[in-house]
């Protein structure tokens, strides 16, 4: 993971993922907060990468998957109370 601050489009959370080096780049300049969801979010673009599920999806079907996924994911973390 690389913190640095990238320019995003429209102000928006950023982060990007390269599936070539496994490589996550998160903008330094968010939040603690926003810098935790956007990770969790760049991590699940590098597991649909891993195991072939992009390929399955369009770029806004993977984008609807990894956005619930990862929102789902901090939803769970965030509140902690989980019973398995």
């Amino acid at each position: 993971v690389i913190l640095d601050p990238i320019k995003c489009a429209d102000n928006k959370v950023c982060g990007m993922t390269s599936s070539k080096t496994h490589t996550i780049w998160l903008d330094s300049t968010m939040s603690i907060q926003l810098l935790r969801i956007t990770l969790l979010h760049e991590v699940m673009h590098a597991i649909c990468y891993q195991f072939g599920i992009c390929n399955l999806l369009d770029e806004k079907q993977e984008e609807m998957v990894v956005n619930a996924l990862s929102n789902g994911l901090f939803d769970i973390i965030r509140d902690g109370d989980v019973k398995f």
